[in-house]
């Protein structure tokens, strides 16, 4: 299990288990403390409960049917997907959804609790409805109201009255109202409106009521699902924009099971990093998403994006060639994850990156590198026995220029440390002896 299964288990209020043959139980894998306080007290009361067997957390009503589905899904290799009634402390009444799947050898299961919040939400929406009202089309007349919500609580009968009186204490039409008089006809449909700082959405009818033309009115509070929407909306604009001038951009690629590589979206900063228009970016790839990679690294990105794929890596890692709109290539890292699996078909989020001027900076070091190691080599004296060059980090000597023919890399070996030790036995004065090691070994430095 790592972070991000265990967030979105918790995003879920559930828990996952494993089936253990050897036992013919389900055990818990992980469990979100929402759940956790939904059954029990706390989580050493919940370990106690189920203990060996996770199917401990449904009601006794509902068991037999439960374990004769996984035992069903288990044995044919099938997807699971069935509702019961969860155990929860105080006797209250807790739906959850389980849903069952294999993966490889294994056969896991997946609850879905709901938290104590949403569950007393859930149980006000399913006892409540629609405020119904019945409208005389000529009058204004309230006929019938099955609640008066807006007047303090729930009623089972009314005042007669104007609608506009009844409802919202008014002495003439509301100007939101499709029956007022400056109004045109009011033909079926939803319209939505707001009063007192609410918004609300209406849906109505013409309908013939014991004789009486009259609108049936269904009128639902929508704030907080407009108040959603529009920070969902936020959300997706801000999303887009991100996107938009992310550096280097991004991709989406599918992988079908039949090989191909496509992409399913290229962001425009993809197409401006190759010095390109969107739309020619598009022509460029839509058949490949190796198209514009260079020939000679094209065997390397398939290879490790086949890699990535079956490994289900959340983050992948590599360096490459890319075309860019005149013919050039630029040095790309490129940052894969897989993000979605739909049967056989996989989707992979690609982040790009232009990494051509490091790489020109890191090849001007490694030549100036190799032309101070050159310039080493031949500035020594004519009295210089032994010359060469060793990497500290991976304590090992590079090469070595032996005039004393003594087959130095034989005799004490490749490691630094060993090597430095084996040539400061060749110094006869203990003093001077010390001193070659102070000043070569790692210990003193």
């Amino acid at each position: 299990m790592n972070q991000n299964q265990n967030r979105g288990i918790d995003a879920l209020h559930g828990g996952l288990a494993v089936y253990d043959g050897s036992t013919d139980k389900f055990v818990f894998q992980y469990c979100s403390d929402t759940l956790v306080k939904l059954i029990c007290g706390d989580r050493s009361e919940f370990e106690a409960l189920t203990r060996g067997n996770a199917l401990q957390i449904v009601c006794e009503c509902d068991r037999e049917q439960v374990e004769q589905a996984l035992r069903v899904a288990r044995e044919e290799h099938t997807e699971l997907s069935t509702h019961f009634w969860l155990k929860s402390k105080g006797g209250r009444q807790i739906w959850c959804h389980l849903v069952g799947w294999m993966v490889g050898e294994e056969f896991q299961v997946l609850f879905s609790g709901l938290s104590p919040e949403v569950q007393l939400f859930q149980h006000i929406v399913s006892e409540s409805a629609d405020d119904i009202y019945v409208i005389d089309s000529e009058n204004y007349d309230l006929l019938y109201a099955n609640s008066l919500k807006s007047r303090g609580g729930a009623q089972s009968a009314f005042p007669a009255g104007k609608c506009y009186e009844v409802l919202h204490g008014r002495t003439e039409p509301c100007e939101f109202c499709s029956l007022y008089s400056g109004a045109s006809a009011q033909s079926e449909g939803v319209e939505v409106h707001e009063l007192n700082g609410r918004t609300y959405t209406t849906r109505t009818r013409v309908t013939d009521w014991n004789g009486t033309p009259a609108y049936i009115k269904y009128v639902r509070d929508t704030t907080e699902e407009l108040k959603e929407r529009r920070a969902k909306e936020r959300l997706k604009q801000y999303f887009q924009t991100a996107v938009k001038y992310l550096p280097g951009g991004m991709a989406v690629i599918r992988h079908d099971v039949d090989g191909s590589i496509k992409p399913e979206y290229l962001s425009e900063g993809f197409s401006e990093m190759l010095g390109m228009r969107h739309e020619d970016a598009w022509a460029m790839y839509q058949e490949s998403a190796l198209a514009g990679v260079h020939p000679d690294d094209q065997a390397f990105v398939r290879e490790n994006l086949d890699r990535c794929i079956s490994e289900k890596r959340e983050k992948y890692e590599l360096e490459y060639r890319l075309q860019k709109g005149n013919g050039e290539y630029i040095w790309v890292k490129t940052k894969v994850s897989v993000i979605q699996c739909d049967g056989d078909c996989v989707r992979v989020y690609a982040d790009y990156h232009d990494v051509t001027a490091e790489k020109k900076v890191k090849e001007q070091l490694r030549q100036q590198y190799q032309e101070q190691i050159h310039q080493h080599y031949q500035l020594a004296g004519p009295d210089a026995l032994i010359l060469g060059h060793c990497n500290i980090t991976k304590n090992q000597i590079l090469e070595i220029v032996d005039h004393t023919d003594s087959d130095l890399l034989s005799l004490f070996g490749s490691e630094r440390e060993n090597f430095f030790t084996g040539l400061g036995t060749l110094i006869v004065d203990q003093e001077e002896r010390k001193t070659f090691y102070s000043k070569y070994l790692n210990k003193p430095s």
